[in-house]
């Protein structure tokens, strides 16, 4: 646990990290506060002593998550959790672009969770507590979970849905998964567990995560007409955070709700 790093600490707590993740191989999970930035799709922490006065110093000066993915790469450990509450409203007004963006290729075995979508800021001060929005929430899903053994994609899922109620629409957190097994803390129970599976359907055909033969967990779809859709399903049906792809490489990347796209991410 640390707090108010510059650059220097900050480098060496995620080399620390990743270098007992080395040993122990079990499950990963990093936690950040705070400022974040993103620049030309890349994101980046800020240290407490950063002073930004150009891209350059967002480049140079402050802490690329891409080295931490790296580092935790290497490590080669169980799975990896990484949760960014980093779209506090940022003193720098220097670009455009708010928020964080989405990571894409961190490798398998991974969960990314960000506090909110990459065009808004977190609701920061809750009335009478210490915490964020989101922390607080997290809090409360992390206990549950713990308690009744929740499938850590549920448990991000309850999560998304409690910010964005208690927000009034105003914060909706996102997460991407690629682990390739189910994980709950303290063990899944059978019921939980998903299987692998493909499922031929008139124009296409699904292959992932499967629970008594219907599509729910993570998987791709592949159409006959050369689109594809690679994410969240939940009973059947789109749910969750997920990407469509078309041939001429446009894509659709986002949330979804009960098979039908409503938000950008």
């Amino acid at each position: 646990f640390k707090t108010n790093l510059n650059l220097k600490a900050m480098n060496k707590a995620t080399y620390e990290f990743s270098e007992c993740l080395k040993i122990a191989q079990g499950m990963g999970l990093f936690y950040f506060t705070g400022y974040g930035m993103q620049l030309n799709g890349k994101n980046y922490l800020l240290p407490i002593d950063i002073d930004i006065r150009d891209k350059m110093d967002v480049k140079y000066n402050t802490f690329p998550m891409q080295k931490l993915f790296e580092r935790l790469k290497e490590a080669k450990n169980e799975l990896n959790i990484v949760i960014l509450d980093a779209s506090h409203k940022s003193p720098y007004r220097l670009f455009d672009v708010r928020g964080l963006a989405n990571e894409s290729s961190f490798g398998s075995n991974f969960l990314i969770a960000h506090s909110t979508n990459n065009d808004t800021n977190t609701v920061t001060n809750v009335q009478g507590g210490k915490y964020s929005l989101y922390m607080r929430e997290l809090i409360k899903v992390l206990e549950n979970s713990i308690q009744n053994h929740t499938r850590i994609v549920d448990m991000f899922m309850q999560l998304t849905n409690n910010v964005e109620r208690a927000s009034h629409g105003k914060q909706v957190p996102w997460y991407s998964s690629s682990f390739k097994k189910p994980f709950c803390f303290g063990k899944c129970r059978q019921s939980h567990v998903q299987r692998q599976c493909t499922k031929k359907y008139s124009d296409s055909t699904y292959k992932g995560q499967c629970k008594n033969g219907i599509p729910d967990g993570f998987g791709t779809m592949t159409f006959d007409n050369g689109e594809w859709y690679k994410g969240q399903y939940k009973n059947g049906m789109r749910n969750g955070f997920g990407t469509h792809y078309f041939p001429d490489g446009f894509k659709m990347q986002g949330i979804w709700a009960n098979g039908t796209f409503i938000k950008f991410a």
